[in-house]
C-alpha cells in the first residue's frame, strides 16, 4: 500500500504503538533486574515481569510486521537492525530465566 493512500494519522498511530511497546519492554526488563530474588515470591515476581517483557517483544515484532505490510517504505532491510536487537534481548531474557533460582 502506498504511503499516499495511508493517512498520516494512521502512520502516526502505528509508530506510536512501537514507541509504547519499547517503553514497556525497557520498563519491565529494568523492574525485573531490580528484584533481588532471595525468596520464592521475589523470584516469581521477577519471572512475571520477564514474561511481560517477552510478550511486549513479541507484540513489537508483530506490529513491525504489520507496518511492513501496510507501508512500502518499511521493509525487512531497513528494520533488520531493530529485529536483531529484539532477538538478542529475547535471547538474554530467556537465558536469565534458565538461570533463575532463589539466591541464598
Amino acid at each position: 500500500m502506498n504511503e499516499n493512500r495511508v493517512p498520516k494519522r494512521a502512520r502516526l498511530i502505528l509508530g506510536q504503538k512501537l514507541i509504547d511497546y519499547s517503553d514497556h519492554i525497557r520498563e519491565y526488563c529494568q523492574m525485573a533486574n531490580d528484584i533481588y530474588a532471595d525468596t520464592e515470591d521475589k523470584l516469581a515476581d521477577r519471572n512475571r515481569l520477564e514474561t511481560r517483557a517477552l510478550s511486549y517483544c513479541n507484540l513489537y515484532e508483530s506490529k513491525l510486521t504489520d507496518m511492513e505490510e501496510i507501508l512500502e517504505s518499511v521493509t525487512c532491510e531497513n528494520t533488520r537492525e531493530i529485529v536483531d536487537i529484539l532477538d538478542e534481548l529475547i535471547g538474554k531474557v530467556i537465558k536469565w530465566r534458565k538461570n533463575d533460582r532463589v539466591i541464598v
